[in-house]
């Protein structure tokens, strides 16, 4: 028997998908994306109606667009007043 023949593949689809709610903050969200090794997270509304993605890149951006050199207490703090839908695109 081939090496090909026993080898089997898995799913590269994940089997759960991880969601926030648009008024998730951000430090949660980035938590969350950092515990499960993600990239992303679905975005939905209270009824699970998908309303976007909200990625490592978009709460980068939002934090990256007025960086200044601060501590890191205090970026978190910023994180955790903001809403993921302010950082979603």
């Amino acid at each position: 028997m081939s090496l090909m023949r026993t080898l089997s593949l898995r799913n590269p689809m994940a089997r759960e998908v991880a969601t926030v709610l648009p008024d998730t903050d951000t430090e949660t969200a980035w938590d969350l994306m950092s515990d499960r090794r993600l990239r992303q997270l679905v975005v939905e509304d209270r009824d699970g109606e998908l309303l976007g993605v909200v990625s490592r890149r978009d709460i980068l951006r939002h934090v990256l667009i007025e960086r200044v050199e601060l501590p890191s207490y205090i970026e978190r703090a910023r994180l955790a007043r903001t809403a993921v839908r302010d950082v979603m695109v």
